[in-house]
């Protein structure tokens, strides 16, 4: 015989409402964030696997950051280096097209346009910071601007005031890339061979004011050979510096390509299949109609339908 409905029949449906209705609420919120997870008490399996993950990450997110703000930095120095490179070989050409032409006419004037141009570079800066100060970056590493001033120094040496600490950092937990480079290692050779160059001039030797004395000629002569010397010191700093350009490099891509792995492996624990979820949300709702079908019909069964 057909059995009237009790009271613990309509609750379990209520029951399953509500479940059904708490279920629904969980899968639009997964949709909604794009994550199958609101809290690691959702999965006290993987908490310690998700959070280990997260650190590579962040250390991982770290090191790109730093290793691209470095290559900034060592792009700056490329494009400088290159260009002291060739304020070095004007200081050459300079001196071999005056003994080609036998005139010294505006030379000093030149070369004293030429070494305040190289000092302007070696004192170059960025958000306030001296570039080749090494770590002493709060002050311009030389401290003269013209050939006067260098002629008044007793040393060469005395023109410099950065340090001798060489920036650096870390770009991997285990390589560290030197990126810094010193103006008194860049521009020491070819201050001294501009100071001697000078000091000629202002002694017994000059001064290159017009035609060129066989005396002067060969005195300018044997100045070439020191200054390529002097320029290809800057040369190897060009090349150390693209060497140093070339491992940052190689650690972004590393960096990066972990990156995405690890995003794959976090994704996996934490983020939602929307396909699924979409499904899952039809299903709920399909669910929760049904259930409130059952409900209404419970709520209009009486027993006078069976009298």
């Amino acid at each position: 015989m057909t059995r009237i409905t009790d009271y613990s029949q309509h609750n379990t449906m209520v029951s399953y409402l509500m479940r059904s209705a708490e279920s629904q609420a969980k899968t639009e919120e997964m949709i909604a964030s794009g994550k199958k997870i609101n809290s690691f008490a959702d999965i006290p399996g993987d908490t310690g696997v998700l959070l280990s993950a997260k650190r590579v990450e962040a250390n991982l997110q770290q090191y790109t950051r730093t290793s691209n703000e470095i290559m900034n930095r060592i792009g700056l120095q490329d494009i400088q280096l290159i260009e002291m490179e060739a304020l070095g070989d004007d200081v050459r050409q300079l001196v071999t097209q005056t003994v080609a032409t036998g005139s010294s006419l505006n030379f000093h004037e030149e070369l004293d346009g030429i070494f305040q141009r190289l000092t302007s570079l070696l004192n170059s800066s960025v958000d306030g910071k001296y570039i080749y100060s090494g770590t002493r970056s709060d002050i311009p590493p030389v401290n003269i601007s013209t050939l006067d001033e260098l002629a008044a120094l007793a040393t060469v040496d005395l023109a410099f005031d950065n340090n001798t600490l060489k920036q650096a950092v870390n770009i991997d937990d285990n390589e560290r890339v030197e990126f810094g480079i010193l103006a008194s290692d860049i521009a020491t050779d070819l201050f001294q061979k501009i100071k001697d160059i000078k000091a000629y001039h202002d002694g017994t030797g000059g001064p290159f004011l017009g035609s060129l004395t066989e005396t002067q000629s060969d005195y300018l002569s044997s100045t070439v050979q020191d200054l390529i010397d002097a320029d290809n010191i800057i040369t190897g700093f060009t090349a150390s510096n693209g060497r140093a350009a070339r491992q940052v490099e190689q650690a972004v891509a590393r960096h990066e390509k972990s990156e995405t792995f690890v995003k794959t492996f976090i994704g996996n624990i934490e983020d939602a299949d929307l396909a699924e979820a979409v499904s899952k949300l039809s299903m709920n709702q399909l669910q929760s109609e049904a259930t409130a079908k059952v409900i209404g019909q419970l709520n209009r069964i009486s027993l006078l339908d069976y009298i």
